[in-house]
């Protein structure tokens, strides 16, 4: 889940994830202010062997951009 607040320093941005179904499973919490312009990356875990899941946040004018970024390149 992603939610912002547009406030007079930014964008105070939280993404809020669920690993797993069951009732305990873990929760992650990522907090930034993104200034005009500003972008931040999140990336999340997935299982051992798959590439992480990647979004790209970004303060466009005051309104939040969502972007999946290019994969990673091949090593």
């Amino acid at each position: 889940m992603v939610y912002y607040l547009d406030e007079p320093d930014g964008l105070h941005v939280v993404v809020t994830t669920h690993q797993g179904v069951r009732q305990k499973a873990a929760v992650e919490r990522f907090e930034t202010v993104l200034a005009a312009g500003q972008s931040a990356s999140v990336s999340l875990p997935r299982a051992a062997g798959e590439a992480p899941e990647r979004v790209v946040l970004t303060n466009a004018g005051g309104h939040l951009q969502i972007a999946e970024p290019p994969p990673f390149p091949p090593q």
